[in-house]
């Protein structure tokens, strides 16, 4: 579970959900399958689907046959034990330079972790469906982003797609709760945040992103 103080807590569920759409590239934690082994953890791309007619949220994602993980999470299916889903959003470090007040140091994110219980798809028209469907949606995000064409995975010989499908495991997690922190300085006074929003606006990337996030979570305090 993970420590969120009050004032950091995301409680509206439509952000949280957004949160996850925003930043699909997450990282999905399992028990090891062996005695005394360390927990397993991949970064990989995922696919939301929103709950629909009382079905919970789920996650879609697939894994290399290589990676060991994917026996990691075949025994959390069979002993039903909750894998993690840790999707992490922008953040950077926080000067006290940039305060009135005298302070120490610390660091700004927005993170959504999501737990449940996870599946291994074996139906080979399923999997070929969520494929379509993610490189759709990474295509099309691309576009948006950078211009240029919308690829199709349907531009591929069909037998190589089922090749290359062979080497992969396709899993599913039927979310059962959804945890969300955003840390944006709340917990200092107003001349504080504006002092840190300030110094952020200079930058760009993730400095930048922390300063918009921070000034719309300013204006929800006063």
């Amino acid at each position: 579970m993970a420590y969120i103080p009050p004032y950091y807590r995301i409680t509206e569920e439509d952000e949280k959900i957004q949160h996850m759409i925003d930043h699909p590239f997450a990282t999905v934690i399992s028990t090891s399958h062996k005695d005394k082994e360390a927990p397993y953890a991949t970064q990989l791309p995922l696919m939301l689907d929103k709950s629909v007619d009382g079905n919970p949220h789920r996650l879609h994602f697939h894994i290399a046959q290589g990676n060991l993980q994917w026996k990691s999470l075949g025994h959390c299916e069979e002993n039903d034990i909750e894998v993690l889903v840790v999707f992490e959003g922008a953040h950077t470090y926080i000067s006290p330079e940039w305060y009135q007040s005298k302070e120490v140091p610390t660091w700004n994110y927005t993170s959504v972790r999501a737990y449940g219980k996870v599946r291994m798809i074996t139906d080979d028209g399923e999997n070929l469906q969520m494929l379509h469907r993610l490189v759709r949606t990474s295509e099309v995000s691309k576009t948006e982003r950078l211009g240029g064409n919308v690829w199709d995975l349907a531009s591929l010989d069909e037998a190589h797609v089922q090749e290359q499908m062979r080497h992969i495991k396709f899993f599913t997690i039927d979310v059962r709760r959804i945890d969300g922190k955003k840390k944006m300085s709340q917990n200092r006074s107003v001349e504080d945040q504006n002092g840190v929003i300030e110094n952020l606006a200079k930058g760009s990337g993730s400095d930048a992103a922390v300063a918009e996030i921070m000034k719309e979570s300013l204006k929800t305090q006063k």
